[in-house]
């Protein structure tokens, strides 16, 4: 693992923890708010993904958590491609 991939690495693990603890106390703070039968599972689906940030939106419409949560996941997506570009540039470069 060279520098870069350490960066990178520890860059993405900076940002994969609170994002995903973010998440989950979004998921908590929703879910102490719904009867038990209309709850969200803490393993999500892209409709449920909807309607978390709908149901969550609609008990805290001035909280900024479900966007610091969205922010996160998104770059933390553009630090996965980042690896990955890296990493195949670093496999191309050698290619003959």
């Amino acid at each position: 693992m060279n520098a870069y991939d350490k960066g990178m690495f520890i860059a993405f693990i900076v940002f994969y923890l609170p994002t995903l603890g973010l998440f989950y106390f979004m998921i908590f703070r929703v879910n102490r708010n719904l009867p038990r039968s209309r709850r969200i599972p803490f393993h999500l689906s892209w409709g449920n993904w909807t309607k978390l940030a709908t149901e969550y939106k609609g008990f805290y419409p001035r909280s900024v958590l479900y966007r610091l949560t969205v922010s996160g996941a998104i770059t933390l997506l553009v630090i996965a491609v980042a690896m990955f570009v890296l990493r195949f540039w670093e496999y191309a470069k050698h290619i003959p």
